[in-house]
């Protein structure tokens, strides 16, 4: 059971996307006070029961958005590479929680509540109850759409790499430093895949059946704009990779990764770049 709280869980990218999501919740949770009245929310003695329902929708909407501009200042703490179904349920649950303590005293304002220690209890555990097993529950349908989608198309994309072939003739790369000091050469077919290092940029590559790295002084942008060949794709905004060096293509819940000939080593592959790295495959095979 608790392995699956470590399956990888994909997260929305779209800083807008998330923000009209934020609002949208808020709106939902209005709609809904004011349409089933849970919790005997229309005898709760206010005069205006539609502003009272709209200050819970705000309520959730303000709580959303800030957590949206956490991840934003901090994106280290949410990098999808490193997100799981744990995670996701956790940060629903903490987002709730707040959003629950603030239901409370918002309630207690309007409607002259007392709020004890017993009452604050109370509160969470009916918002926490409902809202955790509706977020789980949520995460999971989200979890297995996504991942039966990425399975499909990664055996799509695994079928068509098995119908690449070696090279006719074998192209020598020269990658050059920023300051064009560093002339580094290698065959096409050797090189395997090159990854964003801070300043410089890692080349992973054969040589006489063994793998062997070097750094040059470069940035990834630079080295696409560089290297022309279509056997060379920007699969990740850290990777290059060379296609015809991929063993075979898998999928999980955010995406595909590339696994490699020569190496236990695999490479994520954006959900941006999945309908593009089939589009190159389509291109080699010809």
């Amino acid at each position: 059971m608790f392995t699956i709280l470590h399956q990888p869980f994909p997260r929305e990218s779209s800083f807008r996307k998330q923000i009209l999501n934020a609002f949208l919740s808020g709106l939902i949770v209005t709609f809904f006070l004011r349409i089933f009245s849970p919790f005997e929310f229309a005898t709760a003695p206010v005069n205006n029961l539609n502003l009272f329902a709209l200050g819970y929708g705000v309520i959730t909407t303000v709580i959303i958005l800030l957590f949206i501009f956490i991840e934003f200042f901090f994106p280290l703490l949410f990098k999808e590479d490193r997100w799981t179904i744990g995670k996701n349920i956790l940060y629903y649950f903490i987002l709730v929680f707040l959003i629950g303590s603030a239901n409370v005293f918002y309630t207690s304002l309007l409607t002259r509540l007392k709020v004890g220690f017993d009452t604050f209890l109370t509160f969470q555990f009916y918002t926490l109850s409902i809202t955790l097993v509706v977020v789980s529950a949520l995460t999971m349908m989200k979890y297995f759409r996504s991942l039966n989608f990425y399975k499909k198309e990664a055996q799509i994309a695994d079928d068509k790499v098995h119908q690449l072939k070696p090279l006719n003739e074998n192209v020598l790369l020269s990658i050059k430093s920023e300051n064009e000091k560093e002339n580094f050469q290698l065959f096409l077919d050797d090189l395997i895949f090159i990854e964003a290092a801070d300043n410089y940029s890692k080349i992973v590559f054969k040589n006489n059946n063994k793998i062997n790295t070097t750094l040059i002084r470069s940035s990834l942008k630079r080295l696409e704009e560089q290297l022309k060949q279509p056997e060379l794709f920007r699969c990740h905004r850290t990777y290059i990779v060379q296609l015809r060096n991929v063993e075979n293509v898998i999928g999980n819940s955010q995406g595909y990764r590339l696994n490699l000939k020569h190496m236990q080593h695999s490479i994520p592959v954006s959900r941006r770049a999945g309908k593009d790295v089939q589009e190159r495959i389509n291109l080699l095979i010809g």
